[in-house]
């Protein structure tokens, strides 16, 4: 079984579709192939969509997902629809299962980062790759400025957003793939988000005192910024 996130979009599954009683190989020449996915239950259909047939003699299909195709968490069976070009019939065939997960409660959604980042749509890594940095940056920063793991305080909440997309954007930079932007650009980016956020960081530290539960961790920060100059 698959496991994804909810609304995790730019997905690409890759099949090779069998004949499920010999195991041959499907030749998919002169046919199209749609890809629906039913609720496990109550066999509510989620969606439907066309898969794009990268080697029909070798029956090798694929689908990438869109936004808003993976919107509902639950767990999913999936059936190829095959259809004749010429003669309009079709051969249904049964497919794995996917199971769409509810990502965890973040302080920095997926859209938040996006518009704070102002990156195109086209350029932005897939969903689940963005919610890892996120997650990330979010248990560096709690793990600096321990403090604020559950404050109330808007001024913290303000300073710990600031710094996890910082963070975040080091992440996302850092593995981005070169085939995707340039690695001049990548490199500048990562290290002008790097800097921004040492910066930010030691400045935060230095003002969180006792008050209000903020603390300061000298050896921590210290650490950590010598990790993110050796990247």
């Amino acid at each position: 079984m698959k496991k994804i996130y909810i609304n995790d979009f730019g997905q690409k599954f890759v099949w090779t579709i069998k004949n499920q009683l010999t195991g041959a190989i499907y030749d998919l020449t002169g046919k199209s192939v749609e890809i629906v996915f039913y609720e496990q239950g109550t066999n509510t259909v989620l969606l439907t969509d066309d898969c794009v047939i990268d080697d029909a003699t070798s029956g090798i299909v694929s689908w990438t997902s869109e936004t808003g195709d993976f919107d509902t968490i639950g767990i999913y069976y999936t059936k190829f629809i095959i259809t004749d070009d010429v003669s309009g019939d079709t051969i249904t065939l049964t497919n794995e299962q996917f199971e769409i997960l509810e990502n965890n409660e973040l302080i920095i959604t997926f859209t938040e980062f996006k518009d704070w980042l102002n990156m195109p749509t086209n350029y932005m890594p897939k969903y689940s790759s963005v919610m890892t940095y996120l997650e990330e940056a979010e248990t560096d920063v709690d793990t600096l400025m321990p403090s604020t793991v559950d404050t109330h305080s808007s001024d913290y909440i303000k300073i710990k957003k600031r710094l996890v997309k910082m963070g975040a954007a080091v992440l996302l930079f850092m593995n981005y793939d070169e085939g995707g932007l340039n690695p001049d650009l990548r490199s500048k980016k990562a290290e002008l988000f790097t800097k921004k956020y040492n910066e930010l960081l030691n400045s935060y530290l230095n003002r969180l005192g006792s008050t209000n539960g903020g603390t300061r961790k000298v050896v921590d920060t210290y650490e950590y910024n010598h990790w993110r100059e050796i990247w």
